[in-house]
């Protein structure tokens, strides 16, 4: 008797639960029908958007970088290799242009002929040459606290506008223009492989970083050299020598 009374108590609260359910759904108005792809796209919103959550939360939470590291050791992304070489060519391009710019000035308004009668011919070389010398430290500080930002770029600007001093007055000491030619080669080198190298690395069939180096940075010396030998004998009328010096140590 008692198993009986329970289920009788059970299907009656059951067919209570059924006879609510029923009237509240009788109460409710009819939904109306949404678009397949209505729903289609909230379903894919929901799930990027709890897969993102899920994913980039610890990261975000411990302060990590949410760029893509590199999946196999010693390689990186392409997309990371691709920015570090427009920005190192870039970088090196205007830093020449900036550095020749510089010499050109100084070479053309005189200074060392501005210095060698109120300091003296001696003492005036000893200034090239400490000027010299600590363009060659700047370089070697620039290398050794390279991965020190801001101060990498602070020793960048410092060894720029040295070597641009240095380079500016040595035509008080000799007469040839090599440094000038050398200068304006490498400052188009680098402009022209940073254009290169952007176009190379858009084209479907990818190249290796190497190819990439070397196809980005030979045409654009070959370029250089074409235009230094026409300028120099159209307008400068050097000598034969110093021009191809000049092409050999750029």
């Amino acid at each position: 008797v008692t198993v009986t009374t329970a289920r009788s108590v059970t299907f009656q609260g059951l067919d209570s639960l059924d006879s609510d359910e029923s009237e509240i759904t009788e109460q409710e108005p009819h939904p109306e029908r949404s678009h397949p792809m209505t729903d289609a796209t909230s379903r894919f919103s929901q799930r990027f958007t709890q897969r993102f959550s899920e994913r980039f939360r610890p990261s975000v939470l411990s302060g990590r970088s949410l760029w893509r590291f590199p999946t196999t050791a010693g390689n990186m992304p392409k997309y990371m290799q691709r920015a570090f070489r427009m920005k190192t060519f870039g970088l090196m391009g205007v830093q020449l242009i900036f550095v020749l710019a510089l010499s050109v000035a100084i070479d053309y308004l005189a200074f060392w002929d501005m210095m060698r009668p109120k300091l003296g011919e001696t003492f005036s070389q000893v200034i090239f040459y400490f000027i010299g010398a600590m363009n060659f430290t700047s370089i070697l500080a620039l290398q050794a606290f390279k991965d020190m930002y801001p101060f990498n770029y602070l020793l960048l600007a410092l060894t720029t506008l040295m070597s641009g001093a240095f380079w500016g007055l040595t035509r008080g000491v000799t007469d040839f223009t090599l440094h000038f030619q050398i200068l304006a080669i490498l400052a188009f080198t680098m402009c022209g492989a940073a254009v290169i190298s952007s176009i190379l690395a858009d084209l479907e069939t990818k190249m290796t970083g190497s190819r990439i180096l070397v196809a980005s940075v030979m045409p654009a010396w070959l370029v250089a050299s074409v235009i230094n030998a026409i300028l120099t004998e159209m307008i400068f009328r050097l000598k034969v020598m110093e021009v191809v010096g000049a092409i050999g140590f750029s």
